[in-house]
């Protein structure tokens, strides 16, 4: 992980068979050095998000492990548990095609403006 005061370095799964689609969108953000995550389950019946604070929080560009989450190339293993969301499960993978985004909000400012969606 970056040592700077504004980063961010995200990845996308899709899962998906013939009937549900599930998507998990671990990401890891440093805003004026302070450092945090989350992670954004998408499914067919609803959206969560879980914020994690800075000790649980760790990148390189072949893994993350946020909380008790840990997301590998090869690997899955989700445990997400904060009162809101009970979320548990381990998938294995494969194949994939993984695409790492990583950019510094010096460059690429984020807005903490709502998006505007099309009519």
């Amino acid at each position: 992980m970056r040592n700077s005061e504004h980063y961010f370095c995200g990845w996308y799964f899709r899962c998906q068979s013939e009937n549900r689609t599930i998507a998990l969108i671990p990401a890891v953000h440093i805003a004026d050095g302070k450092r945090s995550g989350a992670i954004q389950i998408i499914s067919d019946s609803g959206c969560w998000n879980a914020a994690l604070p800075d000790g649980s929080v760790s990148a390189k560009a072949s893994r993350a492990v946020l909380g008790g989450s840990i997301f590998r190339e090869d690997k899955l293993l989700l445990s997400l548990h904060d009162g809101a969301l009970d979320a548990e499960g381990e998938l294995v993978i494969l194949q994939a095609d993984m695409t790492l985004t990583t950019a510094l909000l010096e460059k690429t400012p984020v807005s903490s403006e709502p998006r505007k969606t099309a009519p």
